[in-house]
């Protein structure tokens, strides 16, 4: 209940304007997720899908019935000349694996410079990586993501 508190919170504090980089205004659907050095992350949860489901990763293993987690992620990159990335994220919280899908770059403009299609599952979430961070974040939202919801509703 704590951990519910303290995300709600958070979520709750962000605010677009101590950031530097372009960030949407859409507060009830991008939803910060993390910060990991100079970038931040935040969720789609308006094209936030669950479901279980099966498939062969990229090593040719087979996954059967595993709850899988599909999403769109805003990440900010202060870089020139990209701004931010949203990336196309898809994540088996059974196996703790996860996989990019698309990755559409935009520069400070809003203009999309680049687009990119990739294979979608397959990576596993090293201890203590990035990875493994997304994971659990995406986690935590999916066992809150009712009560999140309501929250960003109240708004």
């Amino acid at each position: 209940m704590k951990r519910l508190i303290a995300l709600i919170i958070l979520l709750l504090t962000i605010s677009s304007t101590c950031y530097a980089f372009r960030i949407s205004d859409d507060k009830n659907r991008w939803l910060y997720l993390y910060k990991n050095g100079p970038e931040s992350v935040y969720l789609d949860t308006h094209n936030y899908q669950s479901f279980y489901g099966s498939y062969i990763d990229k090593a040719k293993r087979t996954h059967k019935n595993h709850y899988i987690v599909s999403t769109w992620l805003w990440k900010t990159e202060p870089n020139k000349p990209v701004d931010y990335h949203i990336d196309r994220v898809v994540y088996d919280l059974t196996c703790n694996m996860y996989g990019l899908a698309r990755v559409i770059e935009y520069n400070r403009n809003g203009e999309a410079i680049s687009d990119i299609h990739l294979a979608a599952l397959g990576e596993e979430a090293v201890p203590n990586s990035v990875g493994e961070l997304e994971l659990e974040s995406i986690q935590l939202y999916d066992k809150y993501k009712d009560a999140v919801n309501e929250a960003l509703k109240q708004l």
